[in-house]
């Protein structure tokens, strides 16, 4: 474009140079200024630059040398190291610091047989942050009931938890099935919905013996079917 507008003005003002004095002109004059442009058009144009991204999801990862930043941290993050190489003093420990300066809340998946939970607990009790143990094990562990009434507001959540939890008991995805497997799955799925919502909104129909409670109306007995 520059080159143009320069031909141009050559043409209208009628100065007549010959090939060798136009390309000498280029190169001294028109190169060096389109360069000087293109320079100055990336490193001040805002409307190209990076999203502007909240401090508390870059981690800086303390190590020997220079500090490693991680810009983003909600893209995820894969730690592939060999055993006992020190991913989880070196890794973990970095980030659960990071989650408790900036009062971050989530589940941690302890695989490592209470170690992980060792190093979370006393980070998070220091800043005063809520923390619960939930395991399968006795010794330490809050109680927790998965189909509780205040989980299940709707009936989109009784749908989701019971599919999760035969998923999980069963031990079988989605893909796996084939019709046969899948009519089990889907009749077991729906009876697990029908003892959730009997239990939810008639709590003691399920502690009668048949014939059921005669103090229970046809409309109670209507409300908690119509979820399963």
């Amino acid at each position: 474009m520059t080159l143009f507008c320069l031909l141009m003005a050559l043409g209208i003002i009628g100065i007549d140079v010959d090939i060798q004095t136009l390309f000498k002109a280029i190169l001294l004059l028109v190169l060096p200024l389109q360069f000087t442009n293109i320079v100055c058009y990336v490193y001040t144009d805002e409307s190209s630059g990076k999203t502007s991204i909240a401090k508390k999801y870059k981690v800086v990862m303390k190590t020997r040398g220079t500090n490693l930043i991680l810009e983003n941290i909600r893209r995820g993050v894969s730690v592939i190291a060999a055993a006992g190489s020190g991913k989880t003093e070196s890794v973990i420990y970095n980030f659960l610091e990071h989650f408790k300066t900036h009062a971050f809340n989530g589940v941690i998946h302890d695989y490592k047989d209470f170690e992980i939970t060792e190093m979370a607990y006393p980070l998070f009790q220091e800043s005063g942050a809520k923390f619960y143990i939930v395991s399968f094990d006795p010794p330490i562990h809050y109680k927790v009931n998965p189909i509780a009434p205040r989980y299940l507001p709707d009936e989109e959540s009784v749908y989701e938890i019971s599919r999760v939890l035969l998923e999980n008991l069963l031990e079988v995805r989605e893909s796996d099935n084939n019709s046969t497997s899948r009519f089990f799955k889907d009749a077991v799925e729906a009876y697990k919905r029908t003892h959730m919502a009997f239990k939810n909104r008639l709590p003691g129909l399920l502690y009668n013996s048949p014939p059921f409670d005669s103090t229970l109306s046809a409309n109670q007995y209507q409300r908690a079917y119509k979820i399963s």
